[in-house]
């Protein structure tokens, strides 16, 4: 372990306690179980409910999840900062687990809401929209190279850098896949789409969301490729036949997942990390 000139917490009480980690600051595991350290952006609440809800429970893992901070709305939101989780990520030994859901929202920004030109994407396999409904056919390889392109110069970056600075295998989970119900995701939009007119405006039509999400998901699990991060796709069971959410998996906004899908995630990490 690690000393410092300061007293010990660990990251479960910094994380439900609410401290703030600094770089003079440290923490102490337990040391007979593996650690497993989940941070993202706001796919992560769904996660930090479920590790909430087995805090007290025995485990060979001890599952901390976090938000990483950034700014919503001119107010600034998170648990840990981007150079304290390289401190954190740094601390992991190499039988614990850094597992990170940074973004996941990006399909949704370019295509929750209906577009001002109508398109659809080709998809192999994929359902495609009444030929009468759009106006533009983007080819597939068009529309992967522009998500791949821009995951490696957005966030891509910061995954890189945060897997790079631990020892501990390193994971990535998909974003859940998007819901189907339109009337749910009006009711449940938030700010930036309220902002923007969706009620005026409306949802693009489910097949095109969803051929949105695969290819920000394929796109995501080449890039994990590359970098030599293991990709996690949704749990097993959390997809409709259509291969939309599960209701069951809904939260009550527009894009994210509740806690009954996060501990479907915290079984998959656990699964994984013991095969």
């Amino acid at each position: 372990m690690k000393s410092y000139r300061c007293r010990k917490v660990s990251l479960a009480e910094l994380c439900r306690g609410g401290l703030r980690l600094s770089r003079a600051c440290c923490w102490e595991w337990e040391m007979t179980k593996r650690k497993v350290l989940i941070v993202g952006d706001s796919h992560v609440y769904a996660i930090k409910a479920a590790v909430d809800k087995i805090a007290d429970h025995k485990s060979e893992f001890e599952f901390v999840a976090l938000r990483l901070s950034t700014e919503k709305n001119g107010e600034k939101i998170g648990d840990i900062d981007l150079p304290d989780l390289l401190v954190a990520a740094a601390d992991l030994r190499r039988d614990d687990a850094l597992v990170t859901t940074l973004r996941g929202n990006e399909y949704n920004i370019m295509g929750l809401m209906r577009h001002p030109r109508p398109f659809d994407i080709m998809i192999p396999g994929l359902v495609d929209l009444p030929a009468d409904t759009y106006e533009e056919l983007i080819p597939y390889a068009t529309a992967y190279s522009f998500m791949f392109a821009s995951l490696k110069r957005g966030h891509g970056k910061q995954l890189l850098r945060i897997a790079k600075a631990s020892a501990a295998p390193v994971f990535c989970l998909s974003a859940p896949a998007p819901k189907e119900d339109e009337a749910h995701i009006l009711r449940g939009a938030d700010t930036y789409f309220r902002n923007a007119g969706i009620s005026e405006i409306g949802v693009s039509p489910a097949p095109l969301r969803l051929k949105l999400w695969e290819l920000q998901d394929r796109a995501l699990a080449k890039f994990c490729a590359e970098a030599q991060v293991t990709f996690l796709p949704n749990p097993p069971g959390t997809r409709e036949a259509g291969g939309y959410l599960e209701r069951a998996y809904y939260a009550g906004d527009a894009t994210h997942a509740n806690a009954a899908y996060g501990r479907l995630v915290l079984d998959q990490i656990a699964v994984t990390l013991m095969n």
